[in-house]
C-alpha cells in the first residue's frame, strides 16, 4: 500500500467559496486523486485554514505547519510519498522568498524525520518523496471581490510565489507541480477553489504521484 499525505490548507481542508462550509471527500481534490488512483493507493488529507508554514498566527490557534508536520508524520507514518500545498497564508506575513524558506523548513522535517522525531520505525522506509504543490495564485481582482480579506493586497506576491517554490523544489531535491496550471481561485472570493478546479486539479495530481511512484 502506497501511502500518500497531503498536508496543506484551507485548498486542502476543501473550503467551499466563499465561506460556505467543506466541500465532500468526494469532491475534494484529495478525494478526487483518491478515486483515480485506486487500489494500492491511500490518500491521507490533513489540511487546515489559515495554516501556514512555519508562521504563528496571533489569532488563530494551530496554524504553524512546522508543529502540525511533525505530529502529522509521527501520526501517519509509514508514508511512501509527502505532498506539501502552502504558502499561500504566509504572504499575511513575509514575502514569497520567506514563504518558500519556510516550505523548505518543512521539507527539511520531512527529509530528516526520524532523526528529529524519534518515530518506532521509519517514517519513509523506502526514502523521503515529496511533492511541492505550488498553490493557486490569488485572483487578480482579489482586492474587489475579497476587500476585508488579509490577503486582499497579496495578488501580484501568490503569482511571485510560485517560481520561488519551484526553487526550491529544485535544490532540495523535491518534485513540484503548480496547481495553477490545472486549477484557479474563485470569483466569488479570489482565494479558493470552485467544485470544477478541486475535479481537474485531483486528475492531474493523481498523473504526479503516479508518475513518482510508479516511474521507478
Amino acid at each position: 500500500m502506497k501511502r500518500i499525505l497531503c498536508f496543506g490548507d484551507s485548498n486542502t481542508w476543501g473550503q467551499i467559496p466563499p465561506d460556505r462550509g467543506r466541500y465532500s471527500y468526494e469532491e475534494r481534490w484529495t478525494g478526487v486523486m483518491a478515486r483515480i488512483l485506486g487500489e494500492g493507493f491511500q490518500v491521507i488529507e490533513n489540511g487546515i485554514c489559515g495554516r501556514t508554514s512555519v508562521w504563528e498566527d496571533p489569532l488563530l490557534p494551530s496554524r504553524n505547519g512546522l508543529v502540525g508536520l511533525g505530529e502529522a508524520l509521527l501520526s501517519q507514518g509509514p508514508l511512501t510519498l509527502l505532498i506539501l500545498s502552502l504558502g499561500t497564508n504566509d504572504l499575511k506575513y513575509g514575502s514569497p522568498v520567506q514563504a518558500a524558506e519556510g516550505v523548505r523548513r518543512l521539507v527539511e522535517l520531512a527529509r530528516n524525520a526520524d532523526n528529529l522525531l524519534k518515530p518506532v520505525g521509519s517514517i519513509f522506509p523506502q526514502g523521503c518523496r515529496i511533492l511541492i504543490l505550488s498553490p493557486v495564485s490569488l485572483h487578480r481582482e482579489i482586492a474587489r471581490v475579497s476587500p476585508d480579506s488579509s490577503l486582499s493586497g497579496q495578488y501580484d506576491s501568490s503569482v511571485r510565489l510560485t517560481a520561488c517554490l519551484r526553487r526550491t523544489a529544485e535544490e532540495t531535491g523535491s518534485s513540484f507541480m503548480d496547481a495553477g496550471g490545472f486549477a484557479k481561485a474563485s470569483d466569488t472570493d479570489g482565494i479558493h477553489m470552485d467544485g470544477q478546479d478541486h475535479l481537474r486539479l485531483g486528475y492531474a495530481v493523481a498523473d504526479k504521484v503516479r508518475h513518482i511512484l510508479c516511474a521507478e
